[in-house]
């Protein structure tokens, strides 16, 4: 498997949000999320992951090793196909086949293309 990246990056990603929503509470109506003593908006690191994804996507075409893995709006399966396709392993089709051991060569090729050919990120909040 490569490894294109040898090291660890750190970034800071500021960004600014006047009578807007940047990251809806879906247990309280989608309303902003506000930090109650200080009443400063919140975001989460789902929603930071998310907008680094979608630029990802945008300046890096989506080709690979950028393509991204978890996309919005996207059903998984195809994305796995590909992967079997990929590495000429045989389609789950059938509970039945589920149960039959499948070998671990064809695993591991089947994760490393998936690690290869997306973006992935790894975001830590440290307060």
């Amino acid at each position: 498997m490569s490894n294109p990246i040898q090291n660890r990056y750190e970034f800071v990603y500021l960004f600014d949000v006047k009578d807007g929503n940047p990251n809806g509470d879906p247990d309280a109506g989608n309303q902003p999320r506000v930090d109650p003593e200080t009443g400063n908006g919140l975001i989460t690191d789902v929603s930071l992951k998310r907008k680094i994804r979608n630029y990802v996507t945008i300046v890096k075409s989506a080709t690979p090793p950028n393509d991204i893995y978890i996309k919005e709006k996207a059903v998984l399966i195809e994305t796995h196909e590909k992967a079997y396709v990929a590495v000429g392993a045989k389609l789950e089709t059938s509970k039945k086949e589920e149960k039959e051991k499948e070998p671990e060569e064809t695993k591991l090729a089947k994760r490393e293309n998936g690690c290869v050919k997306t973006f992935t990120t790894c975001v830590l909040l440290e307060l």
